[in-house]
């Protein structure tokens, strides 16, 4: 569609010419006057893109050198286009239909996409129409950058195959600002008690909110509220990957409320976890899986590697941050985990922890599992754990060559019955048949919890506020003074 045109010069006609006269010559003619597609340009980029200038009725140009469309139908053509600088016009958008897998597909090179102010509602219907598993967006190509979006899913459909609501894959790609706000799986008020995967007593649908892949990729300044089974942010395969400013959160529930029930999954399995061990009662269980976790390795055997995480929040997950499984180095700074269920921090070898604090509410605040963990660094204030429910773990130390010190962010933070154990299963892989051994940790407890060194802990060095039990071999142990912290710090009255 044309946009008038009020005062036209054209060499056909010699001179200044009325906009009228020249819409007849456009009508007899077919003379259209526009800029020209360069030759040089991909095949693939739409044709209403030319350079950086639009054409047609549903996109304009904006004076910061963007395209700005208006529908969702405008937006696809651009998905897959190279160079491109596109924004979505601010408002809310349901997307209900899609012809792949993959909903939004960002298949192109050095485009910029502008989602500020916009929402996109996504009808949970569409989840069940691929069986295989779905991305509502995905990032395939190189150095895009995606800004601004809010997306929910809506509705009562159940993500058959697993969803992902974003999934970074490609090389440098960036995703900023964005909000997320997850439902579909089934079941859901369980958590991962009848199972997370593979040997799980009843049929999963798992939704997760952003997956990482690829190199160098950047998720910053997003917020990811889930309200189903999966991972908030998790890195599958990737190497060199910035999780910077970012907030994840899920919900608790009681266990005692899942024993209570009449009906139900859980009822139906004589509330029995997917290992055949009851559901344990005066407990707290996340709804969710882990806040920020790496995996391994990809589908492909691809290993995860270099993943600095800075400034995050993970609330109420399964564990809060868990980078226990990925090849470092790994770095986590400036970070708070609260109120998870599993673990806090979830950590393995070659992984650097400084200026993060974390709470032993509901599950120990560090858990470093493996015995064939090494050089972990951890900096760590735990913050006040008086109220602890169904734990008394503060931590758990496996391995070799870690340093550690763990500080009570006030007096009363940590009460004296709790526990950190080196060389033990308890808390995270409790129950499994590792080796369980500690070697060569250097351990400074600013706490008041009691440290207790297995029998399978050797040449460890432990400074500790708190009492210590030996039971290992070649251990050092030196009692620091509890000057300032005689006046009942444990108690629940003390100084909030």
């Amino acid at each position: 569609m044309f946009r008038p045109i009020f005062i036209v010069k054209s060499s056909l006609f010699g001179s200044v010419i009325p906009q009228r006269l020249f819409l007849v010559a456009f009508f007899v003619t077919g003379l259209v006057s526009c800029e020209k597609k360069p030759s040089g340009a991909s095949s693939d980029q739409p044709e209403a893109l030319v350079g950086n200038r639009a054409v047609g009725s549903e996109a304009t140009n904006a004076p910061d050198g963007f395209l700005v469309v208006d529908s969702l139908e405008a937006l696809r053509p651009y998905l897959s286009a190279s160079g491109a600088k596109v924004r979505l016009a601010p408002g809310t958008y349901r997307l209900d239909s899609a012809d792949s897998p993959d909903f939004l597909s960002l298949t192109g090179d050095d485009s910029h996409f502008d989602f500020t102010g916009v929402k996109i509602e996504v009808d949970q219907a569409l989840l069940e129409k691929f069986t295989g598993g779905t991305n509502i967006l995905m990032l395939k190509g190189t150095r895009l950058i995606v800004d601004g979006l809010t997306l929910e899913t809506v509705g009562e459909g159940i993500a058959l195959g697993g969803t992902r609501a974003i999934s970074i894959m490609g090389a440098d790609n960036v995703l900023k600002n964005v909000s997320l706000r997850v439902a579909g799986s089934s079941p859901y008020g369980y958590g991962s008690f009848l199972g997370i995967g593979k040997g799980a007593s009843i049929k999963l649908s798992k939704v997760n909110g952003i997956r990482v892949g690829g190199d160098n990729a950047r998720v910053e300044n997003c917020r990811v509220v889930m309200r189903g089974l999966g991972h908030g942010i998790f890195i599958r395969g990737a190497h060199n990957t910035l999780i910077k400013n970012c907030h994840v959160e899920g919900v608790l529930r009681k266990t005692d409320d899942i024993l209570a029930e009449t009906s139900g999954p859980a009822f139906e399995r004589g509330f029995k976890q997917y290992t055949g061990v009851p559901i344990p009662a005066g407990e707290m269980t996340s709804l969710s899986e882990d806040g920020i976790r790496a995996y391994d390795a990809d589908e492909n055997k691809r290993r995860t590697t270099g993943i600095t995480v800075e400034n995050c929040t993970v609330t109420r997950m399964r564990r809060g941050i868990c980078l226990a499984f990925a090849v470092g180095p790994n770095s986590v700074s400036g970070s708070t985990v609260t109120e998870c269920e599993r673990a806090g921090f979830n950590l393995g070898s070659n992984t650097t922890v400084r200026n993060c604090r974390g709470d032993a509410l509901y599950t120990q605040v560090l858990d470093i599992h493996s015995a064939g963990s090494k050089n972990a660094d951890v900096e760590m204030e735990v913050l006040d754990s008086r109220k602890h429910y169904g734990n008394d773990l503060l931590a758990k130390i496996n391995g070799s060559a870690h340093r550690v010190v763990l500080r009570a962010a006030a007096p009363y933070a940590v009460p004296p019955d709790m526990t950190i154990e080196i060389a033990s299963d308890r808390g995270f892989g409790e129950g499994r048949k590792d080796d369980l051994r500690a070697s060569k940790i250097v351990l400074v407890n600013d706490t008041l919890a009691a440290v207790n060194l297995n029998a399978n802990a050797t040449s460890c060095d432990v400074e500790s506020l708190g009492p210590v039990t030996n039971l290992g071999e070649n251990n050092i142990v030196e009692q620091l003074a509890k000057a300032g912290r005689e006046e009942n710090p444990h108690s629940a009255n003390a100084r909030p």
